[in-house]
């Protein structure tokens, strides 16, 4: 999960084709809740989303950026599927309920329920209306640059969870509205994660969403 989250965040927040109009009417108020509705104003036509994607970890202690890449797929009705293809071999798949991890290289899979993480709330939370009470928002600052409206607001978990300690959002006036996304754990490391080769609306079939552990597979369940 530690891995999953900034990626699903991501996605969820800048997945709009290109070329859209806000919803919203400018300005937009210095309040991270007109922002919160602005950027669910953006999502609002998106029902999947594909992409290749590639992932920095800046580790607070140590001088090194782990950086990861491969293939993400979501849909709106709560199916996600992640394939790390470099350094690792892992895969991380979600219909909505359940939610695997299994690594390829030692054919182990860890299962746990979906709503165990902040996932749910937070495909609520941008595609939603979704639940607020999860999510403590607060507006940093605001100006404007490249004649785009811009503001920088925070999202913290209400209550706490293992991997998230807070994650930093800046978003402009035109859809998509995300520039950067940080996400920030308990030790100070932080993860930023850039995408290309966007596409949204695409057909994502069911099969993609479902996993079966490989035959000899150890099983780790919390």
């Amino acid at each position: 999960m530690k891995r999953l989250l900034p990626i699903v965040l991501f996605l969820l927040v800048s997945g709009r084709a290109r070329g859209d109009e806000a919803d919203e009417e400018r300005p937009i108020a210095p309040t991270a809740e007109a922002w919160i509705a602005h950027l669910q104003a953006c999502q609002k036509r998106i029902f999947s989303v594909e992409a290749r994607f590639t992932q920095a970890l800046v580790h607070r202690l140590k001088p090194e950026t782990e950086e990861l890449s491969g293939t993400v797929r979501i849909r709106r009705t709560g199916g996600v599927r992640i394939d790390y293809t470099a350094p690792v071999r892992r895969l991380v798949v979600s219909d909505g309920t359940s939610l695997w991890v299994y690594d390829k290289e030692t054919n182990q899979a860890l299962k746990s329920r979906a709503d165990e993480s902040l996932l749910p709330a937070l495909f609520e939370l941008f595609l939603g209306p979704g639940d607020r009470k999860r999510f403590e928002a607060t507006y940093l600052s605001g100006g404007t640059a490249g004649g785009a409206q811009v503001a920088v607001i925070s999202l913290t978990p209400a209550t706490r969870d293992p991997f998230v300690a807070s994650i930093v959002l800046t978003l402009e006036d035109r859809c998509p509205s995300v520039r950067r996304v940080l996400v920030e754990d308990h030790s100070g490391s932080v993860t930023r994660v850039t995408l290309t080769a966007l596409k949204t609306n695409v057909g994502i079939g069911n099969n993609l969403f479902r996993f079966t552990p490989p035959a000899g597979a150890t099983i780790v369940q919390p």
